[in-house]
């Protein structure tokens, strides 16, 4: 008798094996955000795609990794035995199905330059990929033969899916294609088997979205609580991720948000809507994950955490006060303070309360984010880390902080730390109140340059004041200023020559014809003064023509 035909049952495949898959199906998804996401040579971007070329190496070692691909998973080539599903591995069999693959077949010889190629093939938008003839095509014509595929049509299994669905509504007495009346009409929440009014698309439906379809929907959304119901599957759908750490998955989900969020042409509710999403998403050690991004010297885009940060806002400022105390280098704790200063005056009582901090580091860092806030909550709490504090250089940032600010309570302050009995406070107030152009300080500067000094302990003081008066910029103190250049000291002559030559400074910075004409008398007198004076005229004159020019 003939022998009947034998038919080949594939070896099932072990669970070590299926494990393997699994690591390197899900490090394949995450080399796939990286490969989108950073830019090249970024060390971050390296160090993903070579650990997820090593972990598919190793999964094909035994000859090749072999897997089918489904809406629900991945499967052994074997067909029986499923990868074990993460988030990741879901995610990646959504990129696959949505570009039509139904199989994937990675050899035991694959490079990282093969590997590489097919991720940046993977990264192609599905429509442009289909219409440049499919991703199996592409790879044919870039030479990559360690990595191949087989592609199904999805149009057909569409309308193999939508023949079964119109069956059974025949079944029920419905007409094809529509629904119960109950489940039209019922509340569409994750994870219900109630229909979602969104055309043609079912709340199961939108629950087999991945993320970033989720996100893409969102983005094209234009009815209010269409776009509330979709957020809220979108944090359900984003909860893996978390678990998962794939906080780079999440950071695009996050600038998506902010987009969303900043889009003028959306209504108020989908964009307060938006914002919620984005602080609830950003939350724990999400935040943590921005703030270690901004702290990479290396990391380009941190604008755009900038802009979550201060969008988030209250929320962001403990984890960022916290990563401030405890950074050690410059660089990143400038940055932090950067990140402060965006998050604006939400920052302001933590940062009022880091004055009292005794490392000088941190109390510097708050007074400075202080100034440049202008905030004038913080002028008592900076009066005093100005008298109080036992480091210098922190009394000193208190005090260009007080003139950033300015208003009436903190220029108070800085008159009375004029009179300061230490030459440096003093010195220093002098130089900030002439760096910010307070004119209410004109007078109290030119009391000082006139106080009696009979052994010379404020000439520096009195040079530092003079030096302000010409950068405040008030022409009225320009009379004042020609009378000092005029007037014959018989007491301490030298002390008053050094004065008179930074007077000279000052009237050449104020400027003008009164300036000139000053000036032009001096000069004329000869000396050591008149030439100082000539000089000034000269740099005036050639200051006003590169004006002028």
């Amino acid at each position: 008798m003939p022998e009947s035909p034998q038919t080949t049952i594939p070896q099932k495949v072990s669970s070590a094996t299926a494990t393997a898959y699994r690591t390197a199906l899900a490090a394949t998804y995450k080399a796939l955000k990286a490969y989108t996401f950073y830019p090249e040579g970024h060390p971050l971007r390296d160090r993903i795609l070579a650990g997820a070329h090593q972990a598919v190496a190793s999964a094909a070692k035994g000859g090749a990794l072999s897997v089918l691909v489904s809406r629900n998973g991945f499967t052994c080539a074997d067909g029986r035995t499923p990868v074990p599903s993460t988030p990741m591995t879901k995610a990646l069999v959504q990129e696959l199905f949505a570009r039509e693959i139904q199989r994937l077949n990675i050899l035991v010889g694959v490079t990282l330059a093969d590997y590489l190629s097919f991720l940046s093939l993977l990264s192609l938008d599905p429509p442009r990929l289909l219409a440049s003839g499919g991703l199996a095509r592409l790879m044919q014509q870039q030479g990559i033969i360690n990595i191949t595929l087989n592609e199904i049509d999805i149009s057909a299994v569409f309308t193999k899916v939508r023949g079964e669905q119109d069956a059974e509504g025949a079944e029920d007495g419905s007409a094809p294609g529509s629904g119960s009346t109950a489940s039209a009409q019922g509340s569409a929440t994750p994870g219900s088997g109630s229909a979602f009014d969104y055309p043609g698309v079912s709340t199961d439906r939108l629950n087999q979205l991945s993320v970033s379809e989720l996100v893409e929907l969102m983005a094209q959304e234009t009815d209010d609580d269409k776009y509330r119901q979709i957020g809220r599957i979108l944090l359900v759908k984003v909860q893996p991720l978390r678990q998962e750490r794939d906080f780079d998955a999440l950071f695009c989900v996050l600038v998506a948000l902010l987009e969303q969020h900043s889009d003028p042409t959306r209504l108020e509710p989908s964009r307060d809507e938006a914002l919620v999403l984005l602080r609830q998403l950003s939350a724990g050690d999400l935040t943590e994950h921005l703030l270690d991004h901004l702290e990479d010297g290396e990391f380009t885009q941190k604008e755009l955490v900038f802009l979550i940060l201060k969008t988030i806002g209250p929320e962001a400022v403990d984890p960022v006060i916290r990563r401030l105390i405890a950074v050690g280098l410059k660089a990143a704790r400038r940055t932090l303070s950067t990140a402060l200063l965006r998050i604006g005056a939400p920052a302001e009582p933590a940062l009022i309360a880091l004055l009292k901090d005794g490392r000088w580091q941190v109390a510097l860092s708050a007074a400075s984010i202080l100034g440049e806030l202008g905030s004038r909550e913080a002028v008592k709490g900076l009066s005093q880390a100005a008298v109080q504090h036992n480091d210098s250089r922190v009394r000193l940032e208190a005090i260009r902080a007080l003139a950033l600010i300015g208003g009436k309570e903190a220029n108070v302050q800085l008159l009375a730390f004029l009179n300061d009995p230490n030459p440096a406070v003093a010195q220093h107030t002098a130089l900030w109140l002439g760096n910010t152009k307070n004119a209410r300080a004109v007078d109290p500067l030119w009391q000082l340059v006139q106080r009696r000094d009979l052994r010379g302990k404020l000439t520096p003081l009195k040079k530092e004041a003079l030096l302000a008066i010409g950068r405040i910029g008030d022409r009225r103190a320009l009379e004042p200023l020609d009378h000092l250049l005029r007037r014959r000291f018989i007491l301490f002559p030298g002390r008053w020559n050094e004065l008179k030559l930074v007077a000279l400074e000052a009237i050449g910075t104020l400027g003008g014809e009164q300036a000139r004409q000053s000036l032009s008398r001096t000069a004329e007198l000869g000396g050591h003064l008149g030439r100082v004076a000539s000089a000034v005229l000269d740099a005036m004159a050639k200051r006003n023509t590169e004006h002028h020019e």
